[in-house]
This record gives structure tokens, sequence and C-alpha cells, in this order.
């Protein structure tokens, strides 16, 4: 099954979210992620029922640093699918 890409709302202001959409495939329906530099990873993990949004300034900061910063896309609150297993 191919994974969806994820639309960009029309409210979003660009300029506060630079980021293109990145997604895997996991099997049931894929995850949406943010990957944004090279160097040592930090992983931003956001709660529920926020998104990566969130992170945006954070995001910003850690990529002028050098680093690279990884954001993901919970499941949303609703979402009772069963998680699977992945390797990546």
């Amino acid at each position: 099954m191919a994974t969806p890409i994820p639309t960009t709302p029309a409210w979003l202001d660009r300029a506060g979210w630079p980021y293109g959409p990145r997604s895997v495939d996991t099997g049931d329906g894929g995850q949406h992620y943010v990957d944004e530099g090279t160097g040592p990873a930090v992983l931003l993990v956001h709660g529920t029922p926020t998104w990566s949004y969130e992170w945006r300034h954070v995001i910003a900061a850690l990529h002028q640093e050098a680093r690279d910063p990884r954001a993901h896309e919970t499941r949303p609150a609703g979402d009772k699918r069963p998680a699977h297993a992945v390797s990546v």
C-alpha cells in the first residue's frame, strides 16, 4: 500500500514552517517526520493532541547549531489501528 503524501494546511504560515513533507511506510499507513540537519541527531517528540509545529523554533535553533533535529508525528489520539514493529 502506498503511503499518502501529507498535505500542508492552507492556513499554515510557510515562513514559520519551511520544512517539506517526509514520510516512511510503516505498513499501517505511514509515519510523517521532519529531518532538517546533518549533525548529531536530536529526537523531538510532541504531546497529544499537538503536532511537530510545536517544535518549529527549536528545530530552527538546532539546525543553526549544526544539529540534526528530527521531529515525528505521533499517531492521532483516536487512531485505534494496532502499531506494527518496523526495522529501519
